[in-house]
């Protein structure tokens, strides 16, 4: 039996239409021993792409521009809007996904001349929507073993990323987290929601303990965990490693959590214990492994000089055997030795960063006052001057206001 990927499909001959007002174009097709042909308008190719957008279908080509006055009547248009009809028929017909859709199916008349037992669509099709109109998807994890589908959102609006600026005007929920539960009859239904006034960022969960981590925009992570026989999650605790800094990604093991910030920093917390374990921060971009271990790069230069001392006599290498073995001892010393010094130097560039980054968040807010101050006196001068009358002083002038609403600008004077 063919199969439909050797489908091809040829746009041989345009001819008018009963009425002639437009062409209608003749696509020949061939799949084996079968062959067929197939009339359609540019009109029903038109619609044949919008009906495979509606369905979600992505990277579709385009139609052919319309020309101003009608339908072309010259031959060279015409075998110009033959080619690029071909051409869209050939990109649909190469496509796994649209070749075997419903709509080109249909169009093409494939499902008469194929037995359509041996057709599988392969577009998705959506069994259930888990939504909350009022936010995005930030993240999502399933659970299969518990039956559960974790799923957090945020406020993605324009102006919610203005920042916390806007905050009168902001609703008092930016962040969500819903829980929906498997039954037994299929269905799914909200078991828990909780909703924030900050933005959630990030979502882990860990099948083994039956926990979960939430990253919230201010730098915390939420720890969930089931109580047992219970089907409603509770807080544990709460980790702050971002330093106020969102929190963008998270993931977990049975043993291990590694969260990222926006901070550029990176932490390893210990599931169980929930103890920090080792982190830092990125300082410059990793582009190949080498970057990570620098030993790597020796370590693949050596069997080129071991082949060459393999071409030694056997007395040779006996005694540099014994001396490789004395060399591995002593770097295998001098390896115990620094540990010590190593622990204490990252201990303390750990705490020199810290107060570093506590430094300059005490200055930014002291910058941020000092705004707000200057922003606040001259909204007040303002209002004095227009609503109620007086006299302000400006860098290069006077503002002078007479009566109500009226606002005179004069030249600078000494005072």
């Amino acid at each position: 039996m063919s199969s439909l990927a050797d489908l091809s499909a040829s746009v041989h001959k345009a001819s008018p239409t009963v009425d002639h007002s437009t062409y209608q174009y003749h696509i020949k097709l061939q799949l084996g021993s079968a062959s067929w042909e197939v009339t359609k308008r540019f009109s029903e190719f038109d619609t044949l792409l919008q009906s495979l957008g509606n369905s979600r279908y992505a990277g579709l080509p385009r139609v052919p521009a319309k020309t101003l006055w009608g339908s072309p009547t010259d031959n060279a248009a015409i075998d110009a809007r033959k080619e690029q009809l071909r051409i869209i028929l050939q990109d649909l017909l190469l496509r796994p996904d649209t070749r075997t859709s419903q709509q080109v199916r249909t169009f093409l008349s494939i499902d008469s001349h194929i037995d359509d037992g041996a057709i599988r669509t392969l577009q998705p099709e959506p069994l259930r929507t888990f939504e909350d109109p009022r936010f995005g998807v930030s993240g999502i994890c399933v659970a299969p073993e518990a039956n559960l589908l974790l799923v957090t959102h945020e406020d993605s609006t324009h102006l919610s990323r203005l920042g916390r600026v806007w905050s009168v005007v902001e609703p008092d929920e930016l962040g969500a987290l819903h829980l929906w539960a498997k039954h037994s009859d299929g269905s799914w239904k909200r078991s828990y929601s909780q909703t924030f006034g900050i933005k959630v960022r990030s979502l882990a969960w860990e099948s083994l303990s039956r926990q979960f981590f939430v990253g919230l925009e201010d730098g915390k992570i939420q720890v969930y965990a089931f109580a047992e026989g219970s089907t409603q999650p509770d807080v544990t605790c709460t980790l702050e490693l971002h330093h106020k800094s969102p929190v963008t990604h998270l993931s977990v093991s049975t043993r291990k959590l590694l969260s990222l910030g926006l901070d550029t920093a990176m932490r390893v917390i210990d599931v169980h214990s929930r103890e920090l374990v080792c982190g830092g921060r990125l300082l410059k971009r990793l582009r190949s492994v080498r970057d990570v271990d620098p030993r790597i790069h020796s370590q693949q230069q050596q069997p080129t000089t071991n082949n060459n001392n393999n071409q030694q006599p056997t007395t040779t290498t006996t005694s540099n055997n014994n001396n490789n073995n004395q060399q591995q001892q002593k770097q295998l010393q001098q390896q115990q030795q620094p540990t010590t010094t190593t622990t204490t130097t990252t201990t303390t560039a750990h705490k020199t960063c810290l107060q570093r980054e506590h430094q300059a968040e005490g200055a930014i807010r002291i910058v941020v006052v000092v705004v707000a101050v200057v922003v606040v006196i001259i909204v007040a001068v303002a209002i004095v001057v227009v609503v109620g009358g007086g006299v302000a002083v400006v860098v290069g002038g006077v503002v002078v206001g007479v009566g109500v609403g009226v606002v005179v600008v004069t030249h600078p004077v000494e005072l």
